[in-house]
């Protein structure tokens, strides 16, 4: 009685299976999908930018004929704008280049009434001073935190200075006016900032940096003498939008 009852289960089993794998046989067989890794898409990309700040000017030092000094120098603030081309490497490391215009700052400053200008006490001197920068620059994107990526970076080029005509008001009631000159100097920037991705290819930027700007100039005037504007740097806290290509 056992003999059968094993021999009927086996062959049941065996039944079973065969209508298994015959039911299978006939079904449509799913095609096997091959998945590719995707880069994100800030890797290996263009994108361009652009850019609004405000600029804050540190007073540089000024001397005519090489050896007079300003005293009471300053440069007043002034509004920028700016665009630029760049390209992500990976997730840490982008570059860009950029062009930068500052609009026009008030430069104020005095000389002691010496030989160099008529009357005792102080002349006032006036001029205005615009600059453009172009920039190769290097980011290191630190990490990304919802959407937030604070990063720091460094920049050198160069920047064209551009001071209008040097007006010089003596004690004595008269005048001095000395033509303006524009001149191509080095650059260098150090910036730290944080940008938002409001999709994947979108960005908000926000950034500090610190710009170097070399110096500035007049002509010389009917004594052979010009105004120089040295250690021109600023500061510029700067808002903009990153666009990433596909």
């Amino acid at each position: 009685m056992l003999k059968k009852l094993l021999t009927s289960t086996a062959m049941l089993l065996g039944v079973i299976g065969f209508m298994n794998a015959a039911q299978a046989a006939d079904l449509p067989q799913r095609p096997v999908k091959l998945v590719s890794y995707q880069k994100p898409k800030d890797f290996d990309s263009f994108y361009l930018r652009g850019d609004t700040g405000y600029v804050m000017p540190v007073a540089p030092s000024a001397v005519y004929g090489g050896h007079i000094p300003f005293i009471n120098e300053d440069l007043g603030g002034a509004w920028l704008v700016g665009a630029g081309l760049g390209y992500v490497f990976n997730d840490y490391f982008r570059t860009d280049l950029t062009v930068d215009h500052h609009f026009s700052s008030k430069f104020y400053g005095n000389t002691v009434c010496t030989s160099a200008c008529s009357g005792n006490g102080l002349s006032k001197e006036y001029s205005k001073f615009t600059s453009t920068t172009v920039l190769a620059n290097a980011y290191y994107d630190i990490g990304h935190f919802s959407g937030f990526t604070p990063y720091v970076g460094a920049g050198v080029g160069f920047a064209n200075n551009t001071f209008d005509a040097f007006r010089s008001f003596n004690p004595d009631g008269s005048k001095t006016v000395i033509q303006g000159d524009s001149r191509w100097g080095f650059a260098a920037a150090a910036m730290a900032g944080v940008s938002y991705a409001f999709t994947s290819n979108l960005l908000l930027d926000t950034n500090y940096r610190y710009m170097w700007l070399d110096e500035g100039r007049t002509k010389v005037d009917s004594i052979n003498k010009r105004v120089v504007y040295k250690d021109l740097a600023e500061h510029q806290v700067r808002v903009g939008l990153r666009y990433m290509f596909q």
